[in-house]
């Protein structure tokens, strides 16, 4: 059993973090509104926790479906996960003004490991379920919402090099822009 469990801990832990790693770049690849609320659309604190958030919501649908109690531990595990990545990332590259693709990897897959550790070490009481269910819900509106309409505030500001000259706009504006405008163009205006 102890085996089971290991090798079901390894398998997610990998194929959530490749899941996440790929959502980086599908923007890039295929930039269109679908593909903007799956993944980072900009450098951004606030973008990035679109890699854990779809991967770890995903695994814990597709295992703990029928088992509302893992489900509820899985789902608590994914909202401490972004928050951590919000306050540790936000600390990183906001207060203290650093850049490291290195931490930026370590974090990341840190935080998958971090999420699966606890999803394992917690039970969520029957009468909390509801509330993190709702709360999960709750954070994939706000991504959606922020992915078009992101504030001015820093942790939705893209950190990239390039950003601060090229991207300055909303995904849809941007979009707009790489398609040379359409019929739409007077909407995002």
């Amino acid at each position: 059993m102890k085996r089971r469990k290991f090798v079901s801990l390894f398998l997610s832990l990998i194929l959530v973090s490749l899941a996440g790693s790929g959502l980086h770049f599908v923007y890039d690849m295929w930039p269109n509104g679908i593909t903007a609320i799956l993944a980072p659309v900009r450098e951004s604190i606030w973008e990035h926790i679109k890699l854990l958030y779809w991967p770890l919501l995903v695994r814990a649908l597709v295992l703990h479906r029928d088992n509302l109690p893992r489900l509820a531990s899985s789902l608590l595990s994914l909202l401490y996960g972004c928050l951590l990545l919000l306050v540790v990332g936000g600390g990183y590259h906001l207060v203290l003004g650093k850049s490291s693709l290195a931490f930026d990897l370590l974090l990341y897959y840190g935080l998958v490991l971090f999420c699966l550790w606890l999803e394992q070490s917690i039970t969520v009481p029957a009468g909390h379920r509801v509330p993190v269910a709702a709360f999960t819900v709750l954070l994939g509106l706000l991504i959606l919402f922020f992915t078009f309409a992101p504030p001015e505030a820093a942790l939705f500001q893209d950190l990239s090099e390039t950003a601060v000259a090229l991207f300055k706009k909303t995904p849809a504006q941007a979009m707009l822009c790489r398609c040379g405008g359409s019929i739409f163009q007077e909407s995002f205006s």
